[in-house]
């Protein structure tokens, strides 16, 4: 009998507005001085509103390493030459577990049947005892997908993606984009700043809903949590899992629920609040507990009112002294406050998390699963790590809690 798995890999999804960097979009350069090193970085997000979140779309290299292993569609790996990663041959090999897929069609009918096709192909594909009826209907699928996929290209290789993304800049730009991936943890000195590994790249239709959306398993005890309630946000600080050389670690990260905009005295609203912090009043003081959440990633600038605290010191004496009022200085537009970075907690996933939180492991045994810093690692043990998990695994009630605790 297979394993409980004990979290789910962390995912995302980002509608929104492509960017780019403002200079150079692709960069190179060494680790450091000394190092035989360096990372190509592609400068590439999304903006919603306020917010920008750029992916983690960068590698490292050497000079000295001329192959990169890859796997297969039963998870078999095999090393190719890093200069023939775009070769057809390794495109068909791989699985689609370890690919990236950029989809640039624009017709809604060409992708509903490429989607389609490529739905029905994995039913076959991933059954263990495949018979002689799922093979003809894998290729039968397969050949049927190449005349919706002339606007699909595939790399199995960040460096082949980072290179065509780079060269389209203006054929993606203009356009509502829709990314989605897993979530990797980068836990450096004490703070872990959530990375976003793309897998797919695709045309969202203009209507489709905005979103920075992260799901995570958050683990977390009774001590964990700090709601502070004259400033209106809980602070959740627990744990998130990833699986690090074939060992389930769990990586300390805060999440925030901010009530900040909640009007208590409404009942609704008070009770929508209660209802989202019942979730993590757990009894079992001993045991960490784990529970599927819907965050939204907050990277920008919030929009603060305008106020006398905006004003220099000859503009407020001229308010005093009656020769102008606030509103004469008030800019155009929206006043923005401090560059605020973390990640807020919109609701638990009741999708997944049907019965609330659930016991995991005895608050005693953390240890045992906690990560290291990465801050004393070189970055030979960075690649070596890489290289071993390679291989992946009326207002309704929503839209006020949108209003409430959304963007």
């Amino acid at each position: 009998m297979a394993k409980e798995r004990m979290f789910d890999r962390g995912r995302f999804v980002f509608i929104g507005e492509p960017v780019f960097g403002r200079d150079n979009v692709v960069t190179t350069a060494k680790l450091n001085s000394k190092s035989e090193w360096s990372r190509t970085r592609l400068n590439f997000g999304v903006k919603v509103g306020n917010n920008t979140q750029f992916l983690n779309t960068e590698y490292i290299h050497s000079d000295k390493i001329k192959t990169v292993k890859l796997f297969d569609k039963e998870g078999n790996g095999f090393e190719v030459k890093l200069d023939d990663t775009a070769n057809p041959m390794h495109l068909d090999k791989v699985g689609d577990f370890s690919k990236i897929t950029v989809n640039l069609e624009t017709d809604k009918e060409v992708k509903k049947q490429y989607y389609s096709l490529l739905f029905r192909r994995r039913n076959h594909e991933i059954k263990a005892d495949k018979t002689t009826e799922d093979e003809d209907k894998i290729k039968e699928y397969t050949e049927q997908l190449k005349e919706f996929s002339s606007n699909v290209v595939q790399f199995v290789h960040i460096k082949d993606f980072i290179k065509f993304i780079n060269s389209n800049q203006e054929v993606i730009k203009g356009n509502k984009i829709k990314v989605t991936g897993d979530v990797k943890s980068n836990y450096y000195n004490g703070k872990n700043r959530l990375q976003f590994i793309p897998s797919s790249v695709e045309f969202a239709p203009e209507d489709s809903k905005e979103e920075l959306t992260v799901h995570l398993d958050i683990f977390f005890d009774r001590d964990s949590i700090d709601d502070d309630k004259k400033e209106k946000k809980m602070y959740i600080n627990g744990y998130i899992g990833e699986r690090i050389k074939k060992a389930d670690k769990l990586i300390p990260t805060q999440i925030i629920f901010d009530y900040s905009k909640a009007n208590l005295e409404d009942e609704n609203q008070n009770n929508l609040v209660e209802f989202v912090k019942g979730f993590f009043n757990v009894k079992n003081k001993k045991v960490l507990h784990r529970l599927p959440v819907i965050c939204q990633v907050i990277n920008g600038a919030e929009v603060v009112e305008f106020d006398e605290s905006h004003l220099t010191k000859t503009q407020k004496t001229a308010i005093a002294l009656g020769l102008n009022t606030l509103e004469d200085f008030k800019p155009k537009g929206n006043v923005f406050g401090d560059r605020i970075n973390f990640i807020r907690l919109l609701q638990p996933d009741l999708k997944v998390a049907t019965d609330g939180a659930i016991e995991s492991i005895d608050v005693e045994d953390l240890y045992n699963y906690l990560l290291e810093d990465d801050s004393d690692k070189s970055i030979e043990d960075v690649k070596n790590n890489d290289n071993e998990e390679s291989k992946k695994e009326e207002q309704s009630n929503d839209d006020l809690m949108k209003a409430l605790f959304g963007v």
